[in-house]
């Protein structure tokens, strides 16, 4: 049907209203418009309708013609409303949408409300309430207003608040892309810095032309983040060289920190000039680079120091300064991830030097200094021992101990690169070293190494493990159960220090670490162990968990220690337990006093239904009765009343 008639006669209608009503009867043009309606007359009783006003309108003996006008108009708008259609010629495509996330609509605004305020405003509690939302009710987080609060919260005071969102941001797709890059001011301050730091994670080399765009009026700390960022494309490299020498102080370390990451020969030459003058401040820099090229000049650099290093070990009274020292932590640190035929080496010939790599100290007072800094932020994701022993406190004299730091960044590097050829060499070296060694070095090495390959461990541990001194715990310390994968898991946090940058190493393990594993951790019981076994619970391994419950009920009947306690009641929650007896009794009786805020803590903490709380509640305040423990700061009514939580 062609309605095109409507549409004319509408335009005329619209004409007349402006020209006024008096020349209404004379307008040929409206005239005409209504004769072209006639054949749409018998098509349908509104089509005639308009065509009866239309002819009243222009008949000389309407008397009322503002009305009659007003009438036509608004019938032909009201059917042209109903009737209108667009079209256009091509193939159909789906259209292109920046998808923010879904708005949740089983979820009012009431609820989200609270989220976005805790997120974008300032006050105690808003990190605390924000983690606990994202740990309960996650599917909040993908709410479109939810995202846009989390890039406002990137400049939020609370520190914590802003990286912790930072992190959570990392993960979304390229569709956030555009809240972060929208009104981006590149003069501001760490809001832009962590701006710059999610795009870069989520967009990488994509979002090449917006670091560049806003690089030539950045400052500061963003203008570091945009220089950091533009390692992530080669065609970077030259403007970066020609940064190091137009820049200045952390933006100059800056450009150099983002050139080790390029996999160019022109970024390698460049070092390689740098080494020949500042060999420490190379390394220093290559820490935690995994190009080739980084690789071969820390294992050239280190290489020709350890065979000079032979020489002069054996000169009468050998000793090296503080600034020797120095060189030697940064350059094993730079050890980290790298790999190839020349790093095997390297570990090959520091190996040799066996305890001869414990380097005496020039006489100082070197009493109170330790080495942990010098190890970097990573050292604290493995335990580390000083690396500082006397060996003539008369004189005051030290030894490094870098016989033990080799073996040390062998086990890290195995997270940032678990390269086949380093885990066999880490096997290599606990087995075929001498006993000693064996006992107190490469275990934890060779350990990480076995699980990282896949290979069915429990066999070798058993026999290892005959060796009392063996340190289980260092070797262990970063596997955990992930729930979400239903797998084991190594990982690890490995911080740059040089410029803040954390680094996050997860590799699932093939292994089904229940069973027999979790028998030789129990029987080994030492060092610290029920931490492990406190991450590697498996809740669906009903077998293991029916052992790990008894085992932690046993430490939790003795424990004295709140915090302590308060972690085995999350493994004995994790295992399945739902009993609670002796536990808040034993733990009063340990202590003999407990204050008000232990008891609602561990009212709240212990395993169990309600129920069987409140029993062991009534049996414990039966000790204080008997004058057998005292309660602090809480009176029996207060008691009482924390006990009616759970009826």
């Amino acid at each position: 049907m062609d309605i095109t008639p409507l549409y004319e006669l509408r335009n005329r209608l619209r004409t007349a209203m402006i020209a006024g009503t008096n020349l209404l009867s004379d307008d040929f043009r409206l005239g005409r418009a209504v004769e072209a309606v006639k054949p749409l007359e018998k098509i349908a009783p509104v089509f005639a309708k308009i065509g009866e006003l239309g002819r009243n309108l222009i008949a000389p003996e309407q008397a009322d013609k503002v009305d009659a006008l007003l009438q036509a108009i608004t019938l032909v708008d009201a059917v042209l409303c109903t009737q209108g259609a667009v079209g256009v010629l091509g193939e159909i495509e789906e259209i292109k949408t920046n998808n923010l996330g879904i708005t949740v609509t089983n979820a009012p605004y009431s609820v989200v409300k609270a989220l976005i305020e805790a997120l974008t405003s300032s006050g105690s509690g808003h990190y605390s309430y924000v983690l606990d939302v994202h740990s309960t009710h996650p599917e909040l987080f993908a709410d479109y207003r939810v995202k846009a609060a989390m890039v406002q919260a990137l400049g939020a005071g609370y520190a914590e608040l802003a990286e912790t969102v930072a992190e959570w941001l990392k993960e979304e797709g390229e569709e956030i892309l555009l809240l972060l890059q929208k009104d981006f001011n590149p003069k501001g301050k760490k809001e832009m810095m962590r701006r710059v730091h999610v795009i870069e994670a989520i967009a990488g080399a994509k979002a090449n032309d917006f670091y560049r765009k806003q690089l030539p009026e950045a400052e500061k700390e963003v203008r570091q983040a945009l220089i950091y960022a533009l390692r992530h494309s080669s065609d970077n490299l030259e403007p970066l060289i020609e940064m190091t020498k137009t820049e200045r102080g952390n933006t100059k370390k800056t450009a150099c920190l983002a050139l080790v990451h390029m996999e160019d020969e022109r970024a390698g030459e460049f070092f390689q000039k740098m080494a020949e003058k500042k060999a420490q401040d190379v390394m220093e820099y290559i820490f935690l680079s995994d190009t080739k090229w980084a690789s071969a000049l820390t294992a050239e650099i280190l290489k020709k120091q350890l065979l000079l290093l032979k020489e002069e070990r054996e000169e009468e009274n050998f000793c090296i300064t503080k600034e020797q020292s120095d060189f030697w932590l940064q350059a094993f640190k730079a050890l980290i991830g790298k790999s190839g035929d020349e790093i095997l080496e390297v570990y090959h010939i520091a190996a040799e030097f066996g305890q001869r790599l414990n380097l005496p100290l020039a006489e100082g007072n070197y009493s109170y200094y330790y080495y942990y800094t010098s190890l970097g932020t990573e050292a604290a994701s493995i335990p580390v021992d000083p690396l500082l022993e006397a060996c003539d406190k008369t004189k005051k004299r030290y030894e490094l101990l870098l016989a033990y730091v080799i073996p040390h960044m062998l086990q890290i590097s195995l997270f940032a690169n678990p390269d086949r050829r380093l885990c066999e060499l880490a096997v290599e070296l606990y087995e075929n070293g001498s006993a000693k060694e064996r006992r107190t070095k490469y275990f934890p090495a060779a350990l990480t190494a076995k699980l990282l390959l896949g290979e069915d461990c429990c066999n070798w541990l058993s026999k290892e493990l005959q060796i009392k001194e063996n340190d289980l715990y260092r070797g262990l310390i970063r596997l955990s159960y992930n729930t979400k994968e239903k797998q084991y898991m190594l990982g690890m946090k490995i911080y740059n220090t040089m410029n803040g940058e954390k680094r996050c190493y997860k590799y699932l393990l093939g292994q089904k670490l229940g069973g027999k594993f979790m028998d030789i951790l129990i029987e080994y019981d030492k060092m610290h162990i029920e931490d492990i076994l406190c991450n590697c619970i498996n809740s669906e391994d009903k077998e293991s968990c029916g052992k790990l419950e008894k085992y932690f009920y046993k430490k939790a009947l003795k424990e004295t220690s709140l915090m302590k306690l308060t972690d085995y009641f999350r493994a004995l929650r994790t295992c399945g337990c739902n009993r609670c007896e002796g536990l808040f009794q034993n733990y009063l009786l340990n202590k003999k006093n407990i204050q008000r805020w232990e008891i609602v803590r561990i009212a709240e903490d212990m395993p169990g239904t309600n129920a069987v709380k409140l029993d062991e509640m009534i049996k414990a305040l039966e000790l204080v009765y008997e004058g057998k423990a005292k309660l602090v700061n809480c009176n029996e009514t207060e008691y009482i009343n924390i006990m009616e939580r759970f009826r």
